[in-house]
């Protein structure tokens, strides 16, 4: 797949969130491996001039304190990057009754182990912008380079940061240290569905993220919590039960627990965080 940047203003006069992009993907299933199905894939995607947009400012946590969450002098920020970015999946399937619609319907006999297994990796690398930006629109914002390297209010309540991810004593897009580097930031995660009956299922799943040390200067991170640049990590763990009581209806409660440590923690008033959801679904 491709996204190409025409226009005047590249690919965000389209109100795209890059200046383009491309990503391809190959994969497979493997049969008749054991009692279930191997399925495998490999994603791969590079973006140009990828646009994440965020408030300037937000909560601090300096020596345990947190502080308010948004500072009165917050403005809409949009940093600038090119993102890279590789991922590998895998499922294997004994089958379960979400997967095979004859059984959910009663038309067939359920699978001799309802159970589905699943893994994942991405790696992703944040990169300085191959254009960086003074002015653009993005999202209905009209967004406008500052001065004091660009981590200033434009004055129409927005920022650009090109950057972030660039090396320089004084880089202020960075916002602190002697200049950052490319943030390299890892995502994994296993998880597993098993069909209780043929319309309830329970599934679970655990994500663990790690982020690297990007920013530069002896010592700058002896107190990994006192900057976002700084490396961290986050753990999360879910559980649901998924009750498919008529042919397009499915009744949902599930919970998760994460937990981030370090650089990632920055700006969270608590590190800790438990959030209970459900609801009820209709499928087309």
């Amino acid at each position: 797949m491709g996204q190409p940047a025409t226009g005047s203003n590249g690919g965000y006069n389209a109100y795209n969130p890059n200046n383009g992009a491309v990503e391809g993907d190959l994969g497979g299933d493997i049969r008749h491996l054991g009692p279930g199905v191997l399925s495998l894939d490999a994603i791969g995607s590079y973006i140009v001039d990828a646009v994440n947009i965020g408030p300037s400012g937000g909560a601090t946590n300096v020596g345990g304190v947190p502080s308010a969450p948004f500072p009165a002098n917050t403005f809409l920020q949009a940093t600038i990057s090119n993102q890279t970015s590789f991922m590998a999946l895998a499922k294997y399937s004994f089958g379960t009754a979400a997967d095979q619609p004859m059984v959910v319907k009663g038309l067939a006999p359920p699978p001799v182990v309802p159970l589905t297994l699943y893994a994942g990796y991405e790696w992703i690398q944040f990169a300085a912008p191959s254009d960086p930006q003074t002015s653009f629109r993005d999202d209905g914002f009209l967004f406008n380079l500052a001065g004091n390297g660009g981590t200033g209010n434009s004055g129409n309540g927005t920022g650009i940061v090109n950057n972030a991810f660039s090396t320089g004593a004084g880089n202020l897009g960075c916002g602190t240290g002697t200049g950052c580097s490319d943030k390299i930031f890892q995502v994994m995660w296993v998880g597993a569905k098993y069909g209780i009956t043929n319309n309830l299922d329970f599934i679970t799943a655990y994500y663990h993220y790690i982020q690297s040390q990007f920013v530069n200067g002896a010592g700058i991170c002896a107190n990994p919590t006192a900057h976002s640049q700084c490396a961290g990590t986050e753990d999360m763990a879910s559980v649901v039960l998924d009750w498919r009581f008529l042919p397009k209806w499915d009744a949902y409660i599930g919970t998760m627990f994460s937990q981030v440590n370090g650089g990632l923690s920055n700006g969270y008033l608590s590190r800790n965080n438990l959030a209970t959801t459900t609801g009820v679904r209709f499928r087309f």
